[in-house]
């Protein structure tokens, strides 16, 4: 009998510095950049300076979506989603930041951090993540 891979409970994941920086995601940008990728995607933008985000986007993947915003200051980026999809889109958005800038990758309980470098790899995140979910 074959065994599927585990469903991860999708939940929210966040790429940010660990402090504040100069770090400026410029929404433009990231827009231009999500388009180029997916060209699939829905980006909902949010014009009232009230509002905690400046856009949001929606990307239908095969099996699944993969939700996220950008936080207006540009500081940070929340996502939506399984782990696996997460990951993903957070080594894609460090390939597009300067390196100089650390960044981290960590759940809404900010029980689990991992720092985002060129050598973190998909692999790392998923198990990283996967494994906490194991831990009773």
């Amino acid at each position: 009998m074959l065994r599927n891979k585990p469903e991860a409970a999708t939940m929210n994941y966040f790429i940010s510095p660990p402090e504040k920086t100069d770090l400026k995601i410029e929404s433009a940008q990231l827009i231009n950049a999500l388009k180029a990728e997916w060209s699939n995607i829905d980006i909902q933008t949010r014009d009232n300076p009230e509002r905690v985000y400046s856009f949001s986007f929606r990307i239908p993947l095969k099996n699944s979506f993969l939700e996220g915003s950008l936080e207006r200051a540009g500081q940070c980026v929340v996502l939506d989603g399984d782990v696996r999809n997460c990951a993903k889109f957070a080594l894609w958005l460090c390939s597009l930041l300067d390196s100089q800038h650390k960044l981290l990758f960590y759940d809404e309980a900010y029980s689990a951090t991992v720092e985002l470098g060129s050598e973190t790899t998909e692999h790392d995140l998923i198990q990283y993540f996967m494994s906490l979910e194991d831990t009773p």
